[in-house]
């Protein structure tokens, strides 16, 4: 972890960390996945991208594209309204989309097709479920199958502590790309529940501090025994770490104090107030699986046009649980189809560990 490139990347993500707090997680970051529809879609009966028919007449046709290129960094701070306002596709809010290339293909022509689109036209693609509701299965794109597939995927960044005492070590990470999304310290996610302390409908919030990447029974690599990788080393495990919160009111739940923690703007929304379980200076650890993505804004789902219960925002419980259900079967999909993973039958060979969100969308061969 030395070497000026890794400098450069330290600094990169230092400067990140101070906006993630005021940053909205309804902003796609590059390298995420996400949903999208132009020009081209609209009301047709073809793709665009090939003959398949479309049976969406007056619809949007989406599509699952990758973030490439974010809007210029000296615009005016992107507002949540931008999500409903038109906007012209040349605009200062525009980023800049590929289509998602066929991972188990050789050839990647897919994602040759760039264009330029406002807010309007996005979605996390963790809400594919609830978006693609009411089309038909056979009936969507196919660059949707291409981004399910790698759902099972992740790969580490911004390397920033290594911590240890021979023969355990670990590497706090401060960067995760999981799945469709980039996550990073300073965000909240949402955690899918299994605590038998919480009722299912319980939502389940990590605030995260860290990633940590954790080595069990290290030894030295043969043949000449003189290089330690983790190759040999008897566990390797990867979570989050971090601050559970809950709207779960109980006497050993302390409130969340907004003024000691610079948080994301997901929780300081005022519908809900939110708890610590435990104490607040418990640190909790999280394994991957249990993680669902970012926690996105109350006023970001409701411009997204997602279900909700009533007429009203939408409660903490759909907060944290709106695209749970559809993350986990993309990670089954994936776990199916995307031949790079090793199915071990247990959780740590549905995954595939990529060295970088390149190799991860499988565009490193290009």
């Amino acid at each position: 972890m030395s070497g000026q490139p890794w400098k450069i990347q330290y600094e990169n993500f230092q400067r990140q960390l101070q906006c993630v707090p005021t940053q909205g997680a309804f902003i796609p970051r590059t390298g995420e996945i996400v949903l999208f529809y132009d020009h081209e879609s609209y009301g047709s009966l073809t793709n665009g991208f090939g003959n398949n028919p479309q049976m969406l007449s007056g619809q949007h046709v989406w599509k699952a594209g990758v973030v490439i290129e974010l809007p210029n960094p000296d615009a005016p701070k992107i507002h949540i309204n931008e999500i409903s306002q038109p906007s012209p596709e040349n605009g200062k809010y525009c980023f800049r989309i590929e289509l998602i290339s066929n991972l188990n293909s050789n050839t990647h022509q897919e994602g040759l097709h760039g264009r330029y689109l406002p807010l309007t036209k996005i979605r996390p693609f963790c809400f594919y479920e609830e978006i693609l509701a009411n089309v038909p299965g056979d009936q969507w794109d196919p660059s949707i199958f291409r981004a399910l597939t790698v759902m099972s995927s992740f790969s580490l960044g911004i390397p920033i502590r290594l911590l240890g005492r021979w023969s355990d070590a670990s590497i706090l990470y401060g960067e995760i790309s999981l799945g469709s999304e980039t996550i990073i310290a300073g965000d909240a996610v949402r955690i899918t529940p299994s605590l038998r302390a919480l009722r299912a409908t319980t939502p389940l919030i990590l605030l995260v501090t860290s990633i940590v990447l954790t080595f069990k029974g290290l030894g030295p690599d043969p043949p000449d025994y003189t290089y330690v990788t983790g190759d040999t080393c008897t566990t390797i495990s990867i979570n989050m770490h971090g601050k559970l919160l809950t709207t779960e009111a109980r006497k050993t739940h302390a409130a969340l104090d907004s003024t000691q923690w610079r948080l994301p703007p997901a929780l300081l929304e005022n519908n809900h107030t939110w708890y610590h379980i435990g104490a607040r200076d418990t640190l909790y650890t999280v394994p991957l699986a249990r993680v669902a993505g970012r926690l996105y804004e109350a006023e970001a789902l409701r411009r997204y046009g997602l279900p909700s219960a009533g007429d009203g925002p939408p409660t903490a419980a759909e907060l944290a649980g709106l695209g749970c259900k559809g993350v986990l079967e993309a990670r089954n999909y994936a776990w199916r189809n995307d031949r790079r993973i090793i199915n071990q039958g247990d959780d740590a060979g549905r995954w595939f560990w990529a060295n970088h969100r390149l190799e991860a969308l499988g565009l490193d061969t290009v």
